[in-house]
């Protein structure tokens, strides 16, 4: 009924009664029956204006530090200074470069350092297998020091990793470490079903980052390209609900979109990246991944295009 009323009565303020006046009692009459007329007035007089659930006072609002927010480290000084500290729970990091500059690699990087740190991390790989991933982990994660060089038949040099040392890698990370099983089959489109996952990876398993490598493997059932960028955008925005909501900080890779011959030269944007342009907006962080031009003094290149929470742009 009061909710019939502020419809209809829109140039009016529309009072409730407050539910400790009822007494117990269902409506006015009944408040009069066992009460008395002073209870029913009473119950009138004190009438306020009710709650609007997602409107609160200001001053109500918690004051947060947010220097002092929870995050996972990157592991990069220069990368972690500039966002504040590291990437906050919460928050939803996108990640993009051309295709075979290294991003897939960096983010590994940073899924070892949040290991290292205790962080419970899920992976969502469309274009490895688990045992791929998972040999790129161990090689990262092994080092130089514990690889073995061997020659194969066709006289190439190729690298392993210390059987032992790969046992005891597995047994470091067991239990904060989980991958999506490429085999598994499910009922519904692809899209669909890796929201499904990631919420109830981030529900059910103690995992606090979730990295997905990439967003357009979740794209493959859509054809038609207004309804691939319909998706893209849903799915980013689904993504930032999920982390909110079970304050876990999200890292997804995207690539850029195709540059012309006049763009090659030209720093990076966040309209750069392949797809809708609302997918940048949605997300709180953009970093572009590459290698350095010829003649630099450093291999790579890495700029953080939008910082939505400590609001500083780095390369």
């Amino acid at each position: 009924l009061l909710d019939t009323l502020k419809q209809r009565l829109t140039k009016s303020r529309v009072l409730a009664v407050r539910k400790e006046d009822y007494l117990g009692e269902k409506d006015a009459n009944d408040i009069l029956r066992s009460f008395g007329a002073e209870a029913v007035r009473k119950a009138v007089e004190n009438a306020e204006e009710p709650d609007i659930g997602y409107i609160k006072e200001l001053a109500d609002v918690e004051d947060v530090d947010l220097n002092l927010l929870p995050k996972v480290k990157t592991g990069y000084y220069e990368i972690d200074s500039a966002l504040g500290g590291g990437i906050c729970f919460g928050q939803v990091c996108l990640l993009t470069g051309k295709r075979g500059n290294g991003k897939s690699t960096f983010m590994s990087n940073v899924v070892a350092n949040a290991i290292d740190q205790g962080v419970g991390v899920f992976c969502y790989s469309g274009e490895l297998a688990a045992y791929h991933f998972k040999r790129w982990l161990n090689c990262q994660l092994a080092g130089n020091d514990h690889m073995i060089e061997k020659q194969n038949e066709y006289g190439d040099t190729i690298y392993t990793i210390d059987p032992e040392i790969s046992k005891r890698i597995s047994e470091w990370y067991r239990g904060k470490a989980f991958i999506f099983d490429n085999e598994f089959v499910g009922d519904n489109d692809e899209h669909t079903a890796l929201i499904e996952i990631v919420r109830d990876v981030a529900n059910r398993r103690n995992v606090k980052l979730i990295c997905i490598d990439n967003l357009m493997t979740a794209m493959d059932t859509v054809t038609e390209q207004s309804n691939l960028y319909l998706a893209q955008s849903n799915i980013v925005g689904e993504l930032k609900k999920i982390a909110v909501r079970y304050d876990v900080a999200i890292i997804l890779v995207a690539h850029p979109r195709k540059q012309g011959k006049g763009d090659q030269d030209s720093a990076f944007d966040n309209d750069d990246v392949s797809g809708s342009g609302d997918i940048t907006n949605k997300v709180d962080i953009v970093m572009s991944y590459g290698r350095a031009k010829e003649g630099a003094d450093h291999d790579c290149e890495l700029v953080i295009s939008k910082n939505r929470l400590a609001g500083t742009l780095r390369m």
